[in-house]
């Protein structure tokens, strides 16, 4: 019985060392799998709240004049209105004598301020085109509760083509948006007289 006794010890030292073995092997440089992740930008830590996105500083800002028209009038037709952070917004097209103009038109129905990003283009015969100047490229457009803007129609302005159809193009999101939503007008077709101008829902 007794020579079973050095066996015996063996075994259990052998078993309280095994487990030591194995946890410092997996403390070992480039070999802990469960090592914590770092949180992507943005993310809450040990129940922080989130960090702000950075605001598009390379976007110039709107700032309408005192006064400034918040409607297009004339002859013109909006597209459907499109909801942004509260803020309604659509794309117009406006048509007289001197030609086509193209606008995004924005409403904050909420309590607080938005700020978005807003681009204004056109599409003749299903090619886009953006409008010149920085709505072309993109601004940013502060909006007060209850207050209604209008992108400048005189800066985006084309000649009437002979049977030709176009529609006005707009994008907006928020400041940290990648992609923007995007809505058009409704499609106006000028006659092949190059003056009359027929709306789809003239059709």
């Amino acid at each position: 019985m007794r020579r079973w006794l050095p066996v015996a010890a063996a075994v259990m030292v052998a078993a309280a060392v095994l487990p030591l073995l194995l946890l410092a092997g997996r403390s070992g440089a480039g070999t802990d799998e469960t090592a914590p992740v770092p949180p992507p930008p943005g993310a809450s830590v040990a129940g922080e709240p989130p960090t702000a996105a950075p605001e598009r500083a390379d976007l110039p800002l709107f700032s309408p004049a005192a006064g400034a028209r918040t409607e297009i009038g004339g002859n013109h037709r909006c597209g459907r209105i499109r909801y942004v952070e509260g803020l309604a917004w659509t794309a117009c097209t406006r048509v007289d004598e001197s030609g086509l103009s193209f606008a995004v038109h924005l409403t904050n129905t909420g309590p607080e301020a938005v700020t978005v990003q807003a681009k204004v283009g056109w599409v003749r015969t299903r090619a886009s085109h953006p409008c010149p100047g920085p709505w072309g490229t993109g601004v940013r457009v502060v909006v007060a509760p209850g207050q209604s803007l209008l992108s400048p129609p005189e800066s985006c302005v084309q000649p009437l083509l002979p049977a030709t159809a176009y529609q006005a193009r707009a994008e907006v999101g928020t400041l940290d948006a990648v992609s923007l939503y995007r809505e058009m007008s409704m499609t106006v077709h000028i006659q092949p007289d190059g003056r009359t101008a027929i709306w789809a829902d003239e059709a």
